[in-house]
């Protein structure tokens, strides 16, 4: 009995990331995304949302793979003599 537990708790460790990800529904996504766009800790955000922490920080690692290298920043530094002469 007890291989018997030991083998279903690894068969579900090992799901991949999609069928994970096909428990979340969309709509459960953009409630999360709001989540985190506030002061809230993750731990909170797990228990709200009834999600593992390992699930939430996949999540976060998606989103911020997602973003460019320099976030669309045009970095132009200022004339600095008439910067410097105010």
């Amino acid at each position: 009995m007890v291989s018997r537990t030991i083998i279903a708790i690894v068969a579900v460790g090992n799901l991949s990331k999609e069928v994970r990800d096909w428990f979340i529904k969309p709509s459960e996504k953009v409630f999360i995304d709001k989540l985190l766009l506030e002061k809230i800790s993750l731990s909170g955000i797990c228990r709200v949302c009834n999600l593992s922490e390992q699930w939430l920080l996949g999540y976060l690692k998606e989103l911020y793979g997602n973003l460019p290298d320099d976030l669309n920043v045009d970095a132009v530094l200022p004339d600095t003599t008439s910067y410097l002469s105010d």
